[in-house]
């Protein structure tokens, strides 16, 4: 009936072996992704929704979340909005509008209505991918996301109902 908090456990040292480990999945996963600090720490949370993982991060930024996605069993790496800052095109990008990234961060949907459709189209991204969500304009990520369709899919946004 209620929502339960978002609970961590205290921050602990990775060791240098699974720095490295952590380095080459990145790398092979995200082959926009170069860099990674040499000391970073791991924290377990368990989400508002039951959601458990572990966020890796540097002595002061949150880098990336291993988490399980939606309708999957293993466990992946997501990037973190910092990570994407400073790898712009690690991830397809999805634009919406500022009023929508609003909603987006009170935990609503993205709703296909609410893309912005570019010149060229949307990008060709299959359900069940990783996304960056951008403001219009814009090439800072506001947040990370899962594909609920394909953008094949997507026709028409004008009108359009149902999860992007």
């Amino acid at each position: 009936m209620f929502k339960k908090p978002f609970q961590s456990k205290p921050q602990s040292a990775l060791r240098e072996s699974a720095c490295r480990q952590l380095a080459h999945e990145a790398q092979s996963t995200f082959h926009e992704f170069t860099a990674q600090p040499g000391k970073l720490q791991t924290q377990k949370f368990v989400s508002h929704i039951g959601d458990k993982g572990d966020i890796i991060s540097s002595s002061t930024d949150p880098l990336w979340i291993r988490t399980t996605l939606p309708n999957t069993s293993n466990m992946v790496l997501v990037p973190t909005v910092y990570t994407q800052w400073q790898h712009p095109r690690m991830l397809p990008i999805l634009w919406t509008w500022p009023v929508v990234i609003e909603k987006l961060v009170g935990g609503a949907d993205l709703m296909t209505a609410g893309l912005v459709v570019p010149p060229g189209g949307l990008p060709v991204v299959t359900k069940g991918s990783l996304v960056a969500v951008c403001a219009h304009g814009e090439m800072a990520a506001r947040a990370v996301g899962v594909m609920d369709v394909d953008t094949r899919e997507i026709r028409e946004v004008v009108g359009a109902k149902g999860k992007a």
